[in-house]
């Protein structure tokens, strides 16, 4: 027979947002500041100390996908992004494929000067918990945050809240417009 243990606590609502990303990764923190720019008050928890996800813990480099056939294929945030970087001299273009070399620190650097600079609420070294869910839609998450000498969990109100489901879409989305791109070239 395997012991349990029931945890019951009652945690008082904090602050609110209408947007609420978890996870810091390359898709994350884009979204948060493109979400904070569209004026939603926005706020980013992420797992680690730094953004980047497994392109900075995992030193997954370089960036591709944002060349075609010769061409630039990404703009907005990601490659406002990448010539943040280039004015660092952190980063380089490999053409004719088009993959972006960075540094891995200079990538940390950037991402969360643009998340502070867009007005997302930055939540590091934060798991989230719990998340209050009712006819399908997320109205309240729960994250602890854990520090050098302290845990504190809180529990915030939402009115969004990007699923990896959103994100599959969003990657769908892309693709279909992609291949798209491909058809009419052709």
């Amino acid at each position: 027979m395997q012991d349990c243990i029931q945890w019951n606590s009652k945690i008082s609502v904090g602050e609110e947002y209408d947007v609420v990303v978890c996870g810091g990764g390359p898709a994350g923190w884009v979204a948060a500041v493109s979400a904070a720019r569209c004026g939603c008050r926005t706020a980013l928890i992420e797992r680690y100390g730094f953004l980047g996800g497994t392109a900075t813990a995992g030193l997954v480099v370089p960036l591709s996908g944002c060349y075609f056939q010769g061409k630039r294929v990404t703009g907005g945030i990601a490659w406002e992004f990448v010539e943040e970087l280039e004015k660092l001299g952190a980063a380089s273009v490999e053409l004719p494929k088009g993959h972006i070399s960075y540094h891995p620190e200079y990538y940390k650097l950037v991402a969360q000067r643009m998340v502070r600079d867009s007005g997302v609420v930055l939540h590091t070294n934060t798991t989230l918990v719990d998340c209050v869910v009712e006819n399908g839609t997320v109205l309240s998450s729960a994250y602890q945050h854990t520090g050098l000498t302290h845990s504190q969990t809180q529990r915030t109100r939402t009115r969004i809240f990007p699923t990896a489901l959103l994100q599959y879409h969003k990657m769908v989305l892309a693709t279909t417009l992609l291949f798209m791109m491909i058809l009419t070239q052709e």
